[in-house]
């Protein structure tokens, strides 16, 4: 699926990167506490405050660690993406909007043009048929650069 410009994921239910486990540590990023889906579904409708810079529990921002202005991406994580406080659609990077959840909007300048995901980590053991859904909103229709969505998963803390 391919998106213009600023590409405002609403995150609702999950997003863009599923663990299944939490033992390990692997690359530059931080891998976040999985929620248990034993104990309850997981759900996201926005920040309460949207001058938070920290992320949501289970959740943690990563750079793609490639230039991703040119397409979709499958390399793995490269580091730590900072999440930026009071967010509008036009600001560069990975941002809070508050109520309306992310802003991804990839720029010309580093590290804003390898802005990659929203890892949302599950603990699915035992668990079977796991769903997943999310909303999202194209800011600035009419713009010339293409975006993609992309759901990736992987088990584990390991590999892309």
């Amino acid at each position: 699926m391919q998106m213009k410009c600023t590409l405002q994921a609403i995150v609702r239910s999950c997003l863009i990167v599923l663990l299944g486990c939490s033992v390990g540590v692997s690359w530059g990023q931080t891998n976040p506490t999985p929620h248990n889906l034993a104990t309850s579904n997981f759900s996201f409708t926005g920040f309460t405050l949207n001058t938070s810079t920290t992320y949501p529990t289970s959740m943690q921002g990563w750079t793609t660690g490639t230039n991703n202005l040119v397409g979709i991406t499958t390399a793995a994580p490269g580091a730590d993406q900072s999440l930026v406080a009071s967010g509008t659609a036009s600001t560069s990077g990975l941002s809070n909007l508050g109520a309306n959840g992310f802003n991804f909007l990839v720029t010309g300048s580093s590290p804003n043009r390898q802005v990659g995901a929203v890892c949302l980590a599950l603990n699915t053991s035992g668990r079977a048929n796991i769903k997943v859904s999310w909303l999202a909103d194209d800011q600035t229709s009419g713009a010339t650069r293409e975006m993609n969505i992309t759901l990736q998963y992987r088990l584990g803390t390991t590999g892309t």
